[in-house]
């Protein structure tokens, strides 16, 4: 569930005479430390759609910065020990985009160099194809870089992060079981999850059990089971577990269409067969971006 803040502000001063703290969209918001200071993953959700219409954004996000804020939502961005969690370069989200005419969609895809962009046809049939042609609404998947250019080229009436929030409570999305608080988990919304590592001990509760059942089963290979209100590991009594194995989390630079962790979990170190190191060839075909061409920009650069 999201949770709904009302952010207007209410004041006989001039706007322009007030500091940039006291005209924040959060000063609007009853109880924000309990939002923005929350571990919470559907309060940092909230207090982040707060920030997004926040006039002052940009400002506040430098000042934590300066400051170097140790926790907390400030200016849109996660801050986890001191350090604003951006998302790497390179990352895609689905937008909703509506445009005035067929000729001002085509031109954003060429006129713009906006042929990198994943627009999902290589899932639709002949049939689609043609109807998405003819549509003046259409979903891409965007980088931020790409959506900035979209957004100040006029081409586009409208652009709108797509909501996932219509993902929630199926069994696509790790752990693949059925509890209150994972019904409430989707793509963009997942979480808190700790990642286990060699040596690390956890306790057998309920949601440990969901999370970490695959890892203890299937990667570690013992026999986990649960009889009434005991846990049997390898047949004995366990109300705790220490793993063996170090775990790795994968995410795909598509976020909306990937299939990765969120969706399969944590991967065991001893599935890790090589690590790349850098780009040979890189080519888009013209099914899955509108257009067939070599990525130049690509090839040769290392992998981080």
């Amino acid at each position: 569930m999201q949770t709904l803040v009302d952010t207007t502000i209410h004041t006989t001063t001039s706007v322009a005479d007030l500091p940039w703290e006291d005209i924040a969209a959060c000063r609007a918001v009853p109880n924000a430390a309990d939002l923005f200071f929350s571990e919470d993953i559907g309060d940092i959700a909230a207090a982040k759609r707060v920030c997004a219409d926040c006039s002052v954004l940009a400002e506040c996000l430098e000042a934590a910065l300066d400051r170097r804020e140790l926790f907390g939502v400030w200016g849109g961005q996660l801050f986890i020990n001191g350090e604003a969690l951006d998302p790497p370069a390179g990352v895609q989200c689905e937008y909703t985009i509506t445009f005035p005419s067929l000729t001002e969609k085509q031109r954003a895809i060429t006129g713009l160099d906006l042929t990198d962009i994943d627009t999902g046809l290589d899932n639709l049939s002949k049939k689609e194809k043609r109807q998405w042609a003819r549509k003046l609404q259409v979903i891409w998947a965007l980088t931020a870089d790409e959506r900035t250019k979209l957004e100040n080229s006029g081409m586009a009436t409208n652009i709108e992060r797509v909501d996932l929030s219509y993902r929630r409570g199926r069994l696509e999305i790790f752990p693949n079981t059925y509890l209150p608080e994972f019904n409430a988990w989707d793509p963009d919304n997942f979480g808190p999850i700790t990642l286990p590592s060699r040596g690390m001990t956890i306790e057998l509760t309920p949601r440990n059990i969901a999370l970490y059942r695959r890892a203890i089963s299937t990667y570690e290979g013992h026999d986990l089971e649960i009889v009434g209100d005991d846990v049997r590991i390898d047949g004995q009594p366990a109300t705790t577990y220490t793993f063996g194995l170090d775990y790795y989390w994968m995410m795909g630079d598509n976020r909306h269409r990937s299939a990765d962790s969120r969706m399969w979990g944590f991967v065991p170190e001893t599935h890790i067969v090589g690590r790349a190191s850098f780009v040979w060839f890189s080519k888009q075909n013209a099914a899955q971006h509108g257009e067939s061409k070599i990525r130049w920009d690509r090839m040769f650069k290392s992998v981080k």
